[in-house]
C-alpha cells in the first residue's frame, strides 16, 4: 500500500499527472491588474499535443502569510478571462481559529484531502492546524500553545515549532525556525527526537545547521527519505536524511545522505525555500528565493536547470520577481509563482525558453500580502469536485 506521505508528493507534483491543459486557462489583465497567470514546465511533452477534455484544469491552494489565510482557486480553460477573487472556492482565515494575532500563515502540506498548516509568530509562539481540502472548515488544532500573547515579549523557552509540519505515521515532523531544530512530536505535541546541531555528527553540519524552514517526504530507490530545507546566516541548505537506528533517545530516526551545496556558498544557494521532489526521482527543484530563480539539482548535486537561464536577459516589467518562496509546474510549459516581496501569484508561458520578460506572463493575482506555499490540485484526481 502506498504511504500516505508518498501520496502528498504526489498531489504537491503533479506534473506526472496533469495532461496539456494550462494554457487554456487564461490570464486577463483586467481594470484593476489583478489577473495574470502562469505554469512552469514539467517535462519534454510536445506542446502542440490535446488535452482531454475531462483533463482541463487545476485548483491552486496557497497560504498567504501575512494575510494569515489559505485559499483554494478554481483554475480551468477560462480563468485567464476570470478575476482571480471570482476563482475563490474557499478562503480559510486564521482568525476564525484564534481571533486577530501576530502568526503567519506558512507552510502547506496535503495528505490525504487534509492541509496541514505551519504558522509561526516571529517573537513569541507557533501554532499547527489542519483544514479540509474541498471545504475549508477547520479540521483540529494540532499545536495550540496555552497562555501565550501573540506578537509579545519573546521567549526563548517556548516551542515556535511550526514553520511547515507534515504526519508521518503516528508522529508529526515540524520545522522549529528560531530554535534551529527539527522535531519529531507526537500527536500531542510531546517531543520524540531532533535533528540540531546537540544531534547531528557531521562536523559541518553540527556548528552551522540552522533555521530549517520547510520539511517534506520523498521517495528514493523506494526508500522514504527526509528532505530539509535550512537558510540560515551560514547555512543554505537543501539535505536529505535517510531513514536510521536511533543510538539514544531523542537521537533522530534519520541520517545525513545529501545537501546541496556541500558547503555554504550564497552564488549557488541563498535564502531557500520549498525544494521539491521530481517526480523521476532524480532530484529535485527549489525557491533560490534571495537569487530569485529557481534551481532543478540531482542527487548528485548537479545543476541541470535555472529559471531564468545564466544566459537570459535580466526579467523587465511584470516578469521582475522579489523573493520567488515557491513555485509548481504544468505539462503546459508555464510555472505559477509565489513571489512573495511583489505579494502576488504569477504565471509564466516557459514553452519558448526559460528566460523571464514582460511578453511570458500569462496571470497575475495581486494584493497579496508575503505569498508563501503553493498546492497544485490536478481535476484528474477528482479534485474539482
Amino acid at each position: 500500500m502506498m504511504s500516505a506521505a508518498l501520496c502528498n508528493r504526489i498531489v504537491r507534483h503533479p506534473a506526472a499527472l496533469l495532461t496539456l491543459s494550462l494554457l487554456a486557462v487564461a490570464c486577463a489583465g483586467d481594470k484593476d491588474d489583478r489577473s495574470d497567470k502562469g505554469d512552469g514546465p514539467a517535462d519534454d511533452s510536445p506542446v502542440d499535443s490535446k488535452p482531454d477534455e475531462d483533463k482541463l484544469g487545476f485548483d491552486l491552494l496557497f497560504s498567504v502569510t501575512d494575510l494569515q489565510t489559505v485559499t483554494r482557486l478554481r483554475l480551468g480553460p477560462d480563468a485567464r478571462e476570470a478575476d482571480p477573487d471570482d476563482r475563490v472556492i474557499w478562503t480559510f482565515h486564521q482568525a476564525e481559529i484564534w481571533g486577530e494575532n501576530a502568526m503567519k500563515t506558512h507552510g502547506l502540506n496535503l495528505v490525504d484531502g487534509t492541509i496541514y498548516v505551519g504558522t509561526l509568530d516571529y517573537f513569541t509562539e507557533g501554532a499547527a492546524y489542519t483544514v479540509d481540502v474541498k471545504t475549508g472548515a477547520l479540521g483540529e488544532a494540532l499545536y495550540d500553545p496555552k497562555g501565550v500573547t501573540f506578537g509579545g515579549i519573546p521567549n526563548p523557552t517556548n516551542t515556535r515549532a511550526t514553520h511547515n509540519l507534515i504526519p508521518w505515521g503516528d508522529e508529526l515532523i515540524s520545522s522549529d525556525t528560531h530554535n534551529n531544530r527539527v522535531l519529531g512530536v507526537s500527536r500531542d505535541w510531546e517531543q520524540r527526537w531532533e535533528i540540531s546541531t546537540e544531534t547531528l555528527t557531521d562536523p559541518y553540519m553540527r556548528r552551522l545547521f540552522s533555521n530549517p524552514n520547510d520539511v517534506e517526504l520523498v521517495m528514493r530507490d523506494g526508500v522514504e527519505h527526509l528532505m530539509v530545507s535550512a537558510r540560515g546566516d551560514n547555512f543554505n541548505h537543501v539535505m536529505l536524511f535517510e531513514p536510521a537506528t536511533p543510538e539514544r533517545a531523542g537521537d533522530p530516526p534519520w541520517s545525513p545522505v545529501f545537501r546541496y551545496p556541500e558547503q555554504n556558498n550564497y552564488a549557488l544557494l541563498h535564502e531557500n525555500h520549498n525544494p521539491t521532489a521530481l517526480a523521476d526521482g532524480s532530484g529535485f527543484y527549489v525557491s533560490d528565493s534571495a537569487n530569485n530563480r529557481f534551481l532543478f539539482i540531482t542527487w548528485e548535486g548537479v545543476v541541470t536547470r535555472q529559471i531564468p537561464a545564466p544566459d537570459c536577459a535580466p526579467p523587465t516589467g511584470r516578469a521582475i520577481l522579489d523573493w520567488p518562496r515557491d513555485v509548481v509546474f504544468t505539462p503546459e510549459g508555464t510555472m505559477i509563482v509565489a513571489d512573495s516581496r511583489n505579494d502576488r501569484l504569477v504565471e509564466f508561458d516557459l514553452r519558448k525558453d526559460d528566460c523571464l520578460s514582460d511578453e511570458d506572463v500569462l496571470w497575475v493575482h495581486n494584493e497579496l500580502e508575503e505569498t508563501y506555499n503553493l498546492v497544485l490540485l490536478p481535476h484528474t484526481d477528482g479534485w474539482a469536485e
